[in-house]
């Protein structure tokens, strides 16, 4: 929020607010950003006459107590779901002898000691094996690729011993076993319609560890114990939804599928926009909060492969140099360059030490009266590969500068849409020649728009994203 004195307002996490129709008690919970996940990926046991056979392995998945997520979260994918979620949708393992398909087979190498040889791990491509089970897609019911991991014992020099030497689940086939890991045999599923064949794009060497297979899921279980069996007509599901929550993004993002038509649906979408436009007015609200000027605010922020540029608007000091620090994930930050404001006010940083996939956090500091500010901070998140893809408002409510975040598949022109819920066009924004990637856009009159919920299209070449956002003010 910006009043006429040109500073900003922030409310404090804690402040309580009390909304008609919304469950949010305080700012904390209502301006909470909802994430699509994997959280209640499970075995589906289809016959309560048998025992659940499997368990999950805790390697930090959001599911199947940690032993289900999404393959980016584990051991690196092409697919990022925090900036691609369109990307994507509900799975289905659906296990069955007679119904079965092939699947990529990867070795994980170690010694006979458990350590990593003098090659490392490996993760070796060793061809296309059957697997007892399909993989769906349930959403567009399209059947998809699958691979799997079993653990290869070597000698000490990396060589792979013969096959009396391995252990009973170097099988060729996704089969765990009980053990605590249950034999490491990790299970992926590919964004990649099955087609029969391998696909080069990911049968080679090192694939389920460089980070740019299209990976949508892992499975990491084991055995409940030796004897427990994976029935026929059982499956495993990883849901893609957001789960329950009192924030608005959530609900928005729930609302985007519904229609219009629906009184419900309207409603809900009455009480969000009122809600927000008293808590702007100071209504409904308790009286914690605080104001600070704004010294530096993000302009636009482009994440390609290989490179990042990021542009600030700064108002404070003399024309001197600032320093722009850097850091990559939750490392240490340090000092990657110096850049003086230009004459508009703009400090532009184009960055191509970055590494694909990895997520990276800017900021300026800025020496004032012997006190250093850290201002602008932002995190981007380089990509593996350039896809379409709208994330919307950033932050999504959003409140004074209107920014969108999107990415861009190729350098084909582009154009970024704004349209209020009759349907009339408010902002068009034309991209001629852009670059590849993700991208942060300040929307220059974006003041002018009034309180209320928006619909976002981004047009590339013949694919279009629409998705819902709401504005206060």
């Amino acid at each position: 929020m910006i009043p006429s004195s040109g500073q900003r307002i922030y409310l404090d996490p804690g402040t309580p607010v009390s909304c008609p129709g919304l469950q949010a008690t305080n700012v904390f919970a209502l301006s909470g950003t909802a994430q699509r996940g994997t959280f209640g990926a499970d075995y589906l046991d289809l016959n309560p006459a048998n025992p659940v056979p499997l368990e999950g392995v805790p390697f930090g998945g959001q599911g199947f107590n940690g032993g289900a997520g999404t393959a980016f979260d584990f051991l690196g994918s092409g697919l990022n779901p925090t900036t691609m979620p369109d990307s994507f949708m509900t799975v289905e393992i659906r296990f069955d002898h007679a119904q079965t398909q092939m699947a990529y087979r990867f070795l994980r190498l170690e010694t006979q000691v458990g350590g990593a040889p003098p090659q490392g791990r490996g993760y070796l491509y060793a061809g296309f094996f059957t697997v007892p089970f399909t993989c769906w897609d349930v959403v567009h019911n399209v059947q998809l690729d699958v691979g799997f991991v079993e653990r290869t014992i070597t000698d000490d020099s990396g060589t792979i011993l013969p096959a009396a030497f391995q252990l009973a689940t170097f099988d060729s086939t996704w089969a765990p076993d009980a053990s605590s890991n249950g034999g490491r045999e990790y299970l992926f599923v590919y964004r990649r319609p099955y087609g029969g064949a391998p696909k080069p794009e990911i049968a080679y060497d090192g694939a389920p560890i460089q980070g740019a297979v299209p990976a949508l899921y892992f499975l990491a279980a084991k055995r409940v114990d030796p004897s427990s069996v994976i029935h026929d007509g059982d499956g495993f599901r990883f849901p893609w939804e957001i789960p329950f929550g009192p924030d608005i993004d959530s609900q928005m993002i729930r609302l985007a599928g519904q229609p219009l038509t629906d009184p419900a649906v309207v409603q809900a979408y009455q009480d969000i926009v009122a809600c927000l436009s008293d808590i702007n007015r100071n209504v409904g609200i308790g009286s914690v909060c605080q104001s600070t000027p704004t010294l530096a605010s993000l302009v636009s922020a482009r994440a390609e492969p290989d490179r990042v540029v990021l542009i600030w608007e700064v108002s404070f000091g003399d024309g001197a140099p600032v320093t722009i620090e850097r850091r990559e994930g939750t490392g240490e930050w340090t000092a990657l360059a110096r850049r003086a404001p230009e004459a508009n006010g703009r400090i532009e940083l184009e960055d191509a030490t970055v590494s694909p996939g990895l997520s990276y956090t800017y900021r300026l500091r800025v020496s004032a009266g012997g006190t250093d500010l850290l201002l602008g901070e932002t995190t981007v998140q380089v990509p593996s590969i350039a896809v379409l893809a709208l994330a919307g408002f950033q932050p999504n409510p959003a409140v004074g500068d209107l920014r969108v975040a999107f990415s861009l598949a190729s350098r084909e022109p582009a154009r970024v849409e704004l349209f209020d819920l009759a349907g009339r066009r408010t902002v068009a924004i034309e991209l001629p020649s852009p670059a590849p990637g993700a991208h942060v856009a300040r929307i220059e009159n974006g003041a002018r728009l009034a309180s209320g919920i928006y619909v976002i299209r981004l047009t590339q070449g013949r694919r279009a994203i629409m998705r819902k956002a709401a504005l206060i003010r």
